[in-house]
């Protein structure tokens, strides 16, 4: 009997380890990269919407250079990464892009500047004005460039380089120089009227494309895909 009742113990003490094997069994863990724009002005709603329909699922979010991103995938320490597309990247044997969605830009002055009441401004015009640019290298920079470019700006007279999009928005609101950005990143200071968005020539004509990236050898699960249509639909808005 002892030896019986032992056993019997035994098996009670694993029930809640035993449990613990269940319950784990069904939750799934997405890993995400994000560069600082898509992983502080977007993810966020789409982590929130997606806790509330799939509560048992667990998502890490890090937060980096998309260049750093890019490479972590390549060496499969991340699921899947949330960029703006870079110009410069080339689709490869390594990496899938999916569509998620359009990067809007942007141009953004401080209230009382001599253009927040312009209908529009000529590229030009930029000549006369600090630009504040992002960190060379980055995919906002490469657009920016590339539009002022075909617009017949080689280069601004004087550049301010920043580098992230917080700083940008501070420098502008401090009165430092004007900026070409992502409405995503601007858009809850341009609701305040904490900056102004004043119409630049054809600028509505740029964008670029919002990605979800990952690695060739591994197919997105059934967590990621609806991760997937969550964004594509915080995008949309």
């Amino acid at each position: 009997m002892y030896e019986l009742a032992k056993q019997i113990l035994s098996t009670i003490d694993e029930i809640p380890a035993r449990f613990e094997e269940i319950r784990s069994a069904g939750i799934n863990t997405i890993s995400i990269g994000a560069s600082s724009l898509t992983g502080t002005y977007i993810l966020p709603t789409a982590v929130n919407k997606y806790r509330r329909l799939y509560p048992g699922d667990k998502i890490s979010l890090e937060i980096g250079y998309a260049q750093d991103i890019i490479q972590k995938l390549r060496e499969r320490q991340l699921d899947f990464g949330f960029l703006g597309k870079n110009p410069s990247w080339s689709e490869d044997g390594e990496l899938e892009f999916l569509p998620v969605g359009k990067d809007k830009l942007v141009f953004v002055v401080w209230p009382g500047h001599k253009w927040a009441d312009r209908d529009m401004v000529m590229p030009g015009e930029l000549q006369e004005e600090t630009f504040i640019h992002s960190k060379q290298g980055s995919g906002m920079r490469a657009l920016v460039e590339a539009y002022l470019q075909k617009e017949g700006v080689a280069k601004p007279n004087s550049i301010v380089e920043m580098g992230n999009i917080e700083a940008i928005k501070k420098g502008v609101a401090n009165r430092l120089g004007v900026t070409i950005v992502s409405y995503f990143g601007v858009r809850e200071e341009i609701l305040r009227n904490e900056l102004i968005a004043v119409p630049l020539l054809r600028l509505d004509k740029v964008s670029r494309d919002f990605v979800l990236v990952h690695h060739r050898d591994r197919k997105l699960n059934s967590s990621e895909i609806k991760f997937y249509e969550i964004l594509r639909e915080v995008i949309a808005k």
